[in-house]
């Protein structure tokens, strides 16, 4: 998502480095000094009717490569990389298989890549209810499909990062040195929580810290000390609370069986 305030031309971007998610002002063309997209959108969902079943025509906007390029363009974006900000379990709506959903949307993000690829790519969509068919469908989506990442939601039906059952998918991005882009999901028991308004607004920020928190004295960045993390909305209320969680890591539990201050300090750094 590009939000660039008209008060800050110069906003800044994101860009990949291992272990770190570090930012870059926009780049200028040597001696001419002419602005040239350099910016990596790497948070960008396309609606996708996952309802529909391959061939079936899907209600919203038509997609449309020269004119999504023209807009990156005007943005000043050089590549954008599509996401889709949740995974499809088998409770999902319809009749078909969060497998089935899962690479649906891979292929429709293939389909799109196509078009354009020097424009385009994507983090992988894996189901959220068999860890086999995911770990199976990111595989897949990163040697023949080429996509740069896997995404993963801040939690699948009340299952946060620290789980045990997302270790082999956190396993496969640290060994394949790709990132995990992590997005804000609803948890289903936050209902009175959201105070009655969209959870974008409330849960979404809150959800994203509660997973990172999860998955800190789960100790995911000890087993995984080269996963790379790149967590949307600049880690929703993560950098706020972030020196409380570090500051109160002592009391959380006995010091030989958790991580400590320094370690939670270390840990969230590497975000």
């Amino acid at each position: 998502h590009d939000r660039r305030h008209p008060q800050h031309p110069r906003r800044r971007a994101t860009r990949y480095r291992p272990g770190r998610l570090m930012t870059s002002a926009l780049a200028t063309d040597g001696a001419a000094g002419a602005p040239r997209p350099r910016r990596s959108d790497i948070h960008a969902h396309r609606p996708i009717d996952v309802r529909a079943r391959p061939g079936q025509s899907s209600p919203g906007r038509r997609w449309d490569a020269t004119e999504a390029v023209a807009r990156l363009d005007r943005l000043g974006i050089r590549h954008q990389v599509l996401s889709m900000p949740a995974l499809p379990t088998a409770s999902h709506p319809g009749d078909r298989t969060a497998i089935e959903v899962a690479r649906s949307i891979n292929e429709t993000f293939t389909g799109i890549i196509a078009e354009a690829p020097d424009r385009f790519s994507a983090f992988a969509t894996v189901p959220g209810d068999d860890i086999d068919a995911a770990v199976a469908e990111a595989e897949r989506s990163l040697d023949q499909r080429g996509f740069r990442g896997i995404g993963l939601p801040s939690n699948v039906e009340g299952r946060y990062l620290g789980d045990p059952w997302y270790e082999r998918i956190l396993d496969l991005a640290e060994t394949r040195g790709v990132p995990v882009f992590v997005h804000p999901a609803l948890n289903p028991l936050s209902g009175p929580l959201t105070l009655g308004r969209p959870p974008f607004l409330v849960e979404f920020p809150l959800d994203t810290f509660r997973s990172i928190v999860d998955a800190l004295y789960a100790g995911v960045f000890d087993r995984h000390p080269r996963l790379r993390m790149v967590v949307a909305h600049c880690g929703g209320a993560l950098p706020a609370l972030a020196w409380r969680v570090a500051s109160l890591a002592d009391l959380v539990g006995p010091p030989d069986s958790g991580p400590g201050p320094q370690q939670v300090q270390h840990a969230l750094a590497g975000l």
